[in-house]
């Protein structure tokens, strides 16, 4: 909430004097900022926000320095869908950790699709977090059969370790192979699980001899 009245309390900077603002809804995502200016109104706000380069107050300079902190690439005002701004509040690259291997991601794949020769493979994860993954239209043809489904992708993946939240984000994913996932029960997996083989089975008493390997 304080982040958010930070980046109203700037717009309101630039739109100071103009009357009839309303502030209206954020659009889940992309943190997108809403707010409309009713009346004769428009024209003025229209004209302030479109000539505003340099404005005295700083309100440009000021959200690219809050989009820094918060560690957020760049800001767009829009009026309607056209950009009127784009405020740059990049993240220097220099100190930032980088980890880049070869892993396993496992989710639902639920969008497969692009008009290049990569597109597009989005997994939601089990904890419902979305990845956004790069294939080629070779694998996307096999994979697309399992649409909906919880698949295992392989492939190169690199993280960058988020400057605010400290957490590592993946920034890439690319999948060089995948295999689909087959749902069982609880009770299918104990079952699978105690059929392997132990070694233990012609052990009198396996608790005491574990106590006995222990170092």
């Amino acid at each position: 909430m304080a982040h958010l009245a930070r980046y109203l309390a700037e717009i309101s900077n630039v739109l100071e004097g103009v009357n009839n603002v309303h502030f209206e809804s954020i659009t889940p995502g992309s943190a997108r900022l809403n707010f409309s200016v009713a009346g004769e109104s428009k024209s003025v706000a229209k004209t302030r926000l479109a000539s505003v380069t340099s404005d005295p107050k700083g309100a440009k300079r000021n959200i690219g320095r809050l989009l820094k902190a918060h560690g957020y690439s760049s800001a767009k005002l829009y009026h309607g869908k056209m950009p009127m701004w784009t405020i740059a509040g990049k993240v220097a690259d220099k100190g930032q950790i980088v980890s880049m291997k070869n892993e396993a991601l496992q989710g639902l794949l639920f969008d497969l699709g692009g008009k290049q020769d990569t597109v597009r493979a989005f997994l939601q994860a089990s904890d419902g977090k979305e990845y956004r993954c790069k294939v080629d239209r070779e694998i996307a043809e096999e994979m697309k059969s399992h649409l909906w489904h919880q698949i295992q992708v392989i492939g190169d993946a690199e993280w960058l370790k988020e400057p605010v939240k400290n957490e590592w984000v993946l920034s890439s994913f690319v999948i060089s192979e995948f295999k689909p996932l087959k749902r069982a029960s609880i009770r299918e997996t104990f079952q699978a699980l105690s059929s392997l083989p132990s070694g233990w089975g012609d052990v009198a008493d396996p608790h005491a001899d574990l106590l006995d390997t222990r170092p």
